[in-house]
């Protein structure tokens, strides 16, 4: 699979709550609110574990 995609963000999406207040919804005003809302530092990131810690988890869950 092809990645068109130079930064993927993982937010938390509770705390973006901008995208609810449009009154017209779609993927693409949503895209373009979430690019502004990334453009401007305002998207709160939540930390996605790499696979190296992802393993570590699993093999202490076991």
């Amino acid at each position: 699979m092809r990645s068109f995609c130079g930064l993927g963000v993982v937010v938390n999406p509770i705390l973006v709550r901008a995208i609810a207040w449009v009154k017209v919804k779609t993927d693409k005003i949503d895209a373009a609110a979430l690019a502004k809302l990334h453009a401007s530092g305002f998207l709160p990131e939540v930390w996605m574990p790499d696979e190296a810690t992802e393993t570590r988890r699993r093999v202490v869950a076991e």
